[in-house]
């Protein structure tokens, strides 16, 4: 079926629905593709999915998992991904079914204030374990061979004057790939908006090391702070 993003299919799709006198359970399974997405970094894709949902029939409440398999797109390629989802009266929560994944991250939604919060954290991961570009995107592939460790969040409040706020604290390694000069960099850093303060933004690399400590003003184009650099 056509929708404004593109043209949809499910394929093999079977749906199977059990009602008790507390809950709906609710299962399925299948492959969905899509031609001419118009999505960012998306194009055509296809995917096997499964998902089950237990949904009550008092209250506003359900749980729902999802296994999405083998994803392939005109950008990338992923293996199985799986989420749980919990759902409570308009607000939302999804994360990432712990696994040996070296990663695991958390979306919620806060219905009565339109409040969205997004964290990630992160400990020898490399994301060429999860994913390979592909076509005209190959390119990065070597950028995906690099090691991270840290954490991430941000927080999108739509009533506030200041509407994002986000801070992260990360080392990324390229020494064991074929990037260029093999760099290391730290980043500590805090925003608002477009506003951002950096506690530290350093880089090694085999010519030479770089550290930055002030903060970047992305609406104004401007920056304020102290940059060093020394050749080796």
């Amino acid at each position: 079926f056509l929708t404004e993003y593109g043209s949809i299919r499910f394929e093999r799709l079977y749906s199977n629905m059990t009602t008790t006198p507390e809950t709906h359970l609710f299962d399925a399974h299948g492959t969905i593709s899509g031609r001419n997405i118009t999505l960012p970094v998306i194009g055509n894709f296809r995917t096997g999915f499964e998902l089950k949902a237990d949904l009550s029939r008092s209250n506003n409440i359900g749980d729902l998992d999802i296994d999405i398999k083998n994803f392939s797109s005109d950008v990338l390629n992923t293996g199985k991904l799986s989420l749980h989802a919990y759902y409570n009266d308009g607000n939302l929560e999804i994360r990432n079914v712990e696994d040996s994944t070296p990663i695991d991250y958390e979306l919620r939604y806060y219905k009565e204030s339109g409040r969205t919060e997004f964290r990630t954290v992160f400990e020898n991961f490399r994301l060429s374990d999860n994913i390979v570009f592909v076509q005209k995107y190959q390119k990065y592939n070597r950028y995906a061979k690099g090691e991270a460790n840290g954490n991430f969040s941000i927080v999108h409040t739509p009533k506030n004057v200041e509407k994002y706020a986000y801070s992260g604290d990360m080392a990324i390694s390229f020494r064991n790939t074929n990037i260029p000069y093999r760099p290391e960099c730290h980043l500590n850093f805090t925003g608002i908006d477009e506003k951002i303060n950096f506690r530290a933004l350093t880089m090694e690399t085999d010519k030479g090391n770089g550290a930055y400590h002030g903060t970047i003003d992305i609406a104004e184009k401007s920056a304020e702070g102290f940059l060093f650099y020394c050749n080796s």
